[in-house]
C-alpha cells in the first residue's frame, strides 16, 4: 500500500475554464451529485481493470450517468462533438458503413467500438471527479495493481492453490485455468495473469499501469520515489512473469520514449534508457522460459501461424475493400486457404494486426477514420507538453502492440486505454521548475492537491 503522503506528489488536475473535452470549451461548475457518481464510477472502473471486469463495466457506466447528471450545456456538447469528431466518424461508419452493402455488423462487434466512446466519458468524469478523488482513484488503483503483480508472482512459481482445488468451485473454475500453464522448458512455473487470471489481460492492463506510474514520477515534485517504485516492479512483473512478448517489447520501447521525451536531463534521460536496455537484456538472457518464447517467435507454431491469420484478414479486405465485412464477423474461417492450418480456422475473429482487423470489418474508409482519430489524440497530448508525454507514451504502446495483436478485442484492455487516455487528458502540466517557482496564472487557477 502506498502512503498518504504520496498524496500531495500528484500533479494538478483540470478545475479551470477549460475541459479534457475540448480544449476551448467553458465548463459551469459540476454539483456535487454528479462529482460523487463519477468520484463512485473512477473507482469501480479502476478496480475493475485489474481485478474483476464486470466492475469495470459498472463503473464507466456510472461516469456516462454522471456525465449526463452534470448536464453540460448544448453549446459545451456541440464543441465537445467537433474535439471528438473523428472518433465519432470511425464509430459511426464501423457500425452502420456495412449496411451499405448488405454486410449486418455483429452485436458483439457492435459493442466494443461503443466502448470507445468510453475515452472522452473517462476524461470528463476525471474532471467532474475533481484533484481530491483523482488522488484516491489513482493510489488505488496503484495499490491494486502491486497487489496483482504479487498474486502473479504466486502463480509464476507455483505457490497458488492447484487447478483441482479451484474445480470444486463451478462459478470460478473458467476463471482460473489460464494461470496453469506451464513455461516451455521450466517445469513448476507457470504464465501468471495476476488479480486478472488473463496473461495477455494483465501484461496489457499492467503496462498501462506502469506508464502512467512512470509519468507521475516525471512530473511530481514530491514522493516521486514512490511511483518510480511503482514503475519498476509493475515493468518488471510485465516482462517476467506473464511471458507476453509484445506486450513487454512495447512496455520497453514506449517507457523509453517517455524518459526521452519527459526527462528534462538529456543524459539522465540517456543514462535510464541504457539501463532499461541493459535491465531487459539481463531478464532475456536469466529467463531461460522468456528466450524460449522469443526465439520461437519466428517459427509459425511459436508465432500463433500469424502469417496465415494475416493472409486470412488481407482475403478479407479484397473482398470487401470499402465498407469491410461488418463489425464482428470477420472470422479466419471465413476467408481460408488451401494451406490453411486448422489452429488457424478454429480461431476467433482477430487477423493479430489491429489495422489489418479493422480494414477487414469497417473498409480502408473505417481504417482512415480510425487513423485520423488516433493522430488527432496524439496531436492533443502533444500540445499538453508534460503529462501529455504519458498520452503519447500510452499511445505508442497501443501502435506497438497493434502490430501483433488486436488490442481491441478484448472488453477490459479497450476500458484500460480509455482509462489510462483519460487520466492523461485531464492531469494538468506543471514543469519541475514551475512548481519550484509557481507563476501566477493568466487563467482561472488550479486547484492545488490537498
Amino acid at each position: 500500500m502506498l502512503p498518504t503522503a504520496v498524496l500531495s506528489s500528484l500533479p494538478k488536475v483540470h478545475t479551470s475554464t477549460e475541459t479534457p473535452l475540448s480544449p476551448i470549451c467553458p465548463l459551469h461548475q459540476p454539483h456535487r451529485c454528479p462529482q460523487n457518481l463519477a468520484s463512485l464510477g473512477l473507482s469501480f472502473w479502476g478496480v475493475g481493470l485489474l481485478s474483476f471486469e464486470a466492475l469495470a463495466h459498472i463503473g464507466a457506466g456510472l461516469c456516462l450517468l454522471a456525465v449526463f447528471w452534470a448536464r453540460p450545456p448544448w453549446t459545451q456538447l456541440k464543441k465537445a462533438a467537433h474535439a471528438w469528431r473523428w472518433l465519432l466518424a470511425f464509430i459511426l461508419w464501423a457500425c452502420l458503413g456495412p449496411w451499405c452493402l448488405g454486410y449486418v455488423p455483429k452485436g458483439s462487434g457492435v459493442g466494443r467500438l461503443l466502448l470507445l466512446l468510453a475515452l472522452p466519458v473517462a476524461a470528463y468524469a476525471f474532471f467532474l471527479a475533481g484533484p481530491k478523488w483523482t488522488q484516491r482513484v489513482l493510489l488505488g488503483s496503484m495499490a491494486l495493481w502491486l497487489l496483482s503483480c504479487l498474486v502473479a508472482a504466486f502463480q509464476h512459481f507455483g505457490l497458488w492453490p492447484s487447478e483441482e482445488w479451484f474445480s470444486s468451485l463451478p462459478p470460478l473454475k473458467s476463471n482460473f485455468y489460464r494461470v496453469y500453464e506451464e513455461v516451455p522448458g521450466q517445469p513448476g512455473r507457470y504464465m501468471a495473469g495476476g488479480l486478472l487470471f488473463h496473461r495477455l489481460k494483465f501484461a496489457t492492463v499492467g503496462s498501462l499501469f506502469s506508464l502512467l506510474s512512470l509519468g507521475l514520477a516525471l512530473f511530481s515534485t514530491q514522493h516521486r520515489w514512490h511511483w518510480v517504485a511503482v514503475c519498476v516492479l509493475g515493468a518488471f512483473s510485465v516482462v517476467w512473469f506473464p511471458f507476453a512478448r509484445m506486450a513487454a517489447l512495447s512496455l520497453c520501447l514506449a517507457l523509453a520514449f517517455q524518459l526521452l521525451l519527459g526527462m528534462p536531463k538529456r543524459k539522465l534521460a540517456l543514462l535510464c534508457v541504457c539501463g532499461l536496455v541493459l535491465a531487459s537484456a539481463l531478464a532475456l538472457t536469466l529467463n531461460e522460459g522468456l528466450r524460449h518464447r522469443v526465439v520461437s517467435s519466428l517459427s509459425n507454431a511459436g508465432s500463433g501461424n500469424r502469417i496465415a491469420l494475416w493472409h486470412s484478414g488481407w482475403r478479407a479486405v479484397q473482398s470487401s475493400p470499402l465498407v469491410g465485412v461488418g463489425a464482428g464477423k470477420f472470422r479466419p474461417a471465413a476467408f481460408p486457404s488451401e494451406d490453411m492450418p486448422s489452429t488457424v480456422k478454429e480461431h476467433p475473429g482477430k487477423a493479430h494486426n489491429q489495422a489489418l482487423t479493422v480494414a477487414a470489418e469497417s473498409g480502408l474508409l473505417g481504417l482512415l477514420l480510425a487513423f485520423m482519430a488516433f493522430f488527432s489524440l496524439a496531436k492533443n497530448f502533444w500540445r499538453q507538453q508534460h503529462f501529455g508525454t504519458t498520452g503519447l507514451s500510452i499511445l505508442l504502446f497501443f501502435a506497438l502492440l497493434s502490430l501483433m495483436h488486436d488490442p481491441l478485442f478484448q472488453d477490459v484492455i479497450i476500458l484500460a486505454f480509455t482509462w489510462a487516455a483519460g487520466v492523461c487528458l485531464a492531469l494538468a502540466k506543471p514543469t519541475v521548475a514551475k512548481a519550484a517557482h509557481p507563476q501566477k496564472p493568466t487563467s482561472a487557477p488550479s486547484a492545488s492537491p490537498p
